[in-house]
């Protein structure tokens, strides 16, 4: 799968809340983070994190998820670009909601193993405040 075909898989899998599916495009040791603002590059061991997350604990995320009602959600990505099994791409995250939509909008920072497979997926927000976690996958 080429860089572009993984970044709008990843998103649509999302959106449509196929998290099976989901989790097939991740390394059976993936890590999912969220740093803070303003820390992009930061280690999950030395700076609190919004979700620091290695495979177990996303396993359960995802139980979570599934068992939640559906957030319909609309992620849009590009520009994409892809170097040395890493991949960067720009998001918009839209969030619909009886009463109110949202949207977030960062960088979300690929490492791939060697089999094409997503080893590490890091959300960098632009946003200071994300009123709530559930749907920021």
């Amino acid at each position: 799968m080429s860089p572009e075909e993984l970044v709008h898989t990843d998103a649509g899998l999302l959106d449509a809340h196929d998290y099976r599916r989901w989790r097939a495009l991740l390394a059976p040791d993936v890590r999912y983070l969220v740093p803070p603002r303003g820390f992009p590059e930061a280690d999950p061991r030395e700076v609190l994190f919004l979700i620091a997350d290695d495979a177990a604990r996303l396993e359960s995320r995802l139980a979570q998820l599934a068992r939640m009602p559906r957030t319909p959600t609309r992620r849009t990505v590009g520009p994409i670009h892809a170097e040395a099994g890493r991949v960067v791409a720009s998001f918009r995250l839209r969030v619909v909601r009886p009463d109110r939509s949202t949207d977030l909008s960062g960088t979300i920072r690929y490492r791939l193993d060697g089999h094409g497979r997503i080893a590490e997926r890091r959300v960098v927000l632009d946003d200071a405040v994300v009123e709530r976690m559930d749907y920021l996958l």
